[in-house]
């Protein structure tokens, strides 16, 4: 049985990265910054707004939200193909790869070593080395979010549930299931696995590698297969075929017991729910 730790989940955190391009695009006297991100928009917003009052002469043009890094990454370069690049893009570490070697992303190393500023930044190197690729710097830490296991107590109270938390995966699951015992209306328990960065976050907690050095493939190993055996366990005990949204709103409703996801809802959530069984 493997246990869960909060180490492990830490380890394998999530980061939003500001990359840049140098595209800056020209109206009259006044440079606009094109910016790409997904979700927070009221954040971007707001950043933006400062960024103005700041600096005059520039403008910030945020486009649509993408609703997810994926979805994000497709427009970043769909955007490069015909010439017009987003100047700022708020993008997820692990898909720097793609952006760098498609020569979207630019590196920011001679920019870093310019700015007399930068030692203020409070940025620390280990927040660097997430946007390190081949040596070079193509982003910079913006957000950080980790990994957690929602709970939603009244459901798993219906479910006969009288214990301390499962400290294990193989408990989640039983818990699930006895969830997903109280008729179809409800869902034991789901996965979160758009954006495809909790699967690697499996293997990364029991210390295996998505990927090897060599850029061979790392997860087929036992890390790798106790990782897909999971996601089916979750399957198995009543996981639904659901939208993201659609997925989170169940959970505030009170169909679903067990949700795995991103720390990055939780502010959305105390806004959104007063119910104190969340």
């Amino acid at each position: 049985m493997y246990h869960i730790t909060r180490r492990g989940l830490l380890g394998v955190s999530i980061a939003s990265m500001a990359l840049a391009h140098p595209g800056i695009s020209h109206a009259q006297s006044k440079q606009t910054l094109t910016i790409g991100y997904s979700d927070f928009g009221a954040l971007y917003e707001e950043l933006g707004q400062q960024c103005e009052r700041r600096h005059p002469g520039i403008g910030v043009r945020l486009l649509a939200s993408a609703s997810t890094y994926d979805e994000l990454l497709q427009r970043a370069i769909r955007d490069a193909l015909v010439g017009q690049p987003q100047d700022l893009l708020f993008q997820g570490f692990g898909q720097i790869p793609i952006l760098v070697e498609r020569k979207i992303a630019q590196p920011l190393d001679i920019v870093i070593e310019k700015d007399p500023a930068w030692t203020a930044s409070g940025i620390a190197e280990t927040g660097l080395q997430l946007g390190r690729y081949n040596s070079k710097i193509f982003g910079l830490p913006f957000a950080l979010a980790t990994s957690l296991i929602y709970y939603y107590r009244d459901l798993l109270l219906r479910a006969g549930f009288k214990s301390e938390l499962p400290t294990a995966w193989e408990e989640i699951i039983r818990l699930a299931n006895r969830v997903n015992l109280l008729g179809e209306a409800y869902s034991g328990g789901r996965f979160y696995y758009v954006g495809n960065w909790l699967f690697p976050a499996l293997i990364n907690s029991r210390g295996g590698h998505l990927m090897a050095p060599d850029g061979s493939i790392g997860f087929n190993d036992e890390n790798g297969r106790y990782a897909l055996w999971l996601l089916q366990e979750f399957g198995r005990a009543g996981m639904k075929d659901m939208s993201s949204g659609q997925a989170r709103h169940a959970f505030i409703n009170g169909t679903m017991g067990i949700l795995v996801g991103s720390s990055s809802w939780i502010a959305a959530w105390r806004r959104r729910s007063e119910s104190p069984s969340v």
